[in-house]
């Protein structure tokens, strides 16, 4: 009976020590990690860039993506569809291929001494005529050969031709500090390369002016190549420029549209600046030349430009 009541005992010790070394395991080990809440820069570095920045950085002029901000994509378009000319790609005109003489109803230089072509002309034969003998005479009357003068003038023959319009827009690209602001840049190239894809296919040529403190060179697009790498490479072409002189580059796109074998023609400006200055000349040589001026502005509105107009949109930052 002893023995068996030792081996319990024994029993029961062992199983309490294995119970309390297995607890105080437990104890030693560390909790398991929790779930932390995310911030706001956590969540937003976890979400997928859908604005297209996700390579933002430094960045050449215009070379920034957009973010998608509907409002302004819509207003490009309203922009470009003010845009369009009244003359299609080809004019008629009248032209002069040659001359031709013809009878004056008044008296002129020119006097041409032709038969009598009835009796109902006989007061018209020159004088001489009637000093010829009475036979001689009126054998001349009985065949219409008494001299008779009458005045002439040269007539212009004129043809009507086809010939290609030659519609142009300008376009006068604000590339000072400033428009590294936001999305200024980036949505006025947007725009532009929508300007110029309308031209492309109304076959009218296409000049940008950059300006900044000064006006920059020209870049001259006449042909669907030219046109074609203007969209294509126009972040290229394009450079900071400093300050902001918005008459200057207007009186520089004044100058460039007196050419008058222009059809019609067209300026947009696109800009942020708030320059102030008297806009009468230049309202006044736009007229002149029957220019239709549009302006965007893509920061502040400026209110000289606004007044000088024939169109006036704003884009937001």
């Amino acid at each position: 009976m002893l023995p068996w009541i030792i081996g319990g005992a024994l029993a029961a010790a062992g199983a309490l020590l294995w119970y309390l070394l297995r607890k105080k395991k437990q104890d030693q080990q560390p909790p398991p990690p929790q779930p932390q809440p995310k911030d706001a820069g956590d969540e937003a570095e976890d979400t997928e860039d859908t604005t297209g920045n996700a390579d933002a950085g430094t960045q050449t002029p215009g070379r920034e993506r957009v973010r998608v901000q509907p409002r302004n994509a819509e207003a490009i378009e309203r922009i470009v569809r003010k845009i369009k000319f009244s003359v299609g790609r080809v004019i008629h005109k009248s032209v002069k291929v040659g001359e031709e003489t013809q009878v004056s109803i008044t008296p002129t230089d020119q006097i041409n001494i032709r038969p009598m072509r009835g009796v109902d002309e006989m007061p018209r034969v020159l004088s001489s005529a009637h000093a010829l003998p009475d036979e001689a005479f009126y054998a001349k009357v009985a065949t219409n050969g008494l001299p008779v003068p009458e005045f002439t003038e040269q007539v212009d023959i004129v043809a009507d031709v086809e010939e290609p319009s030659r519609n142009v827009v300008v376009t006068v690209l604000d590339l000072s500090t400033s428009m590294q602001e936001s999305n200024r840049l980036p949505w006025s190239l947007a725009l532009l390369k929508r300007i110029y894809a309308k031209a492309q296919a109304e076959k009218a040529e296409v000049a940008l002016l950059p300006f900044g403190s000064a006006p920059g060179q020209w870049i001259i697009a006449r042909t669907d190549e030219e046109r074609a790498d203007l969209i294509n490479n126009l972040e290229r072409k394009i450079y900071w420029m400093g300050g902001t002189d918005i008459p200057t580059a207007l009186y520089t796109a004044v100058e460039y549209l007196r050419d008058p074998s222009f059809t019609e023609r067209k300026v947009v400006i696109v800009t942020d600046g708030e320059q102030q200055f008297d806009g009468g000349y230049i309202k006044a040589r736009l007229q002149e030349l029957d220019t239709e001026l549009h302006t965007v502005c893509v920061g502040p509105a400026n209110n000289q430009l606004r007044y000088i107009s024939d169109h006036f949109d704003h884009l937001s930052d």
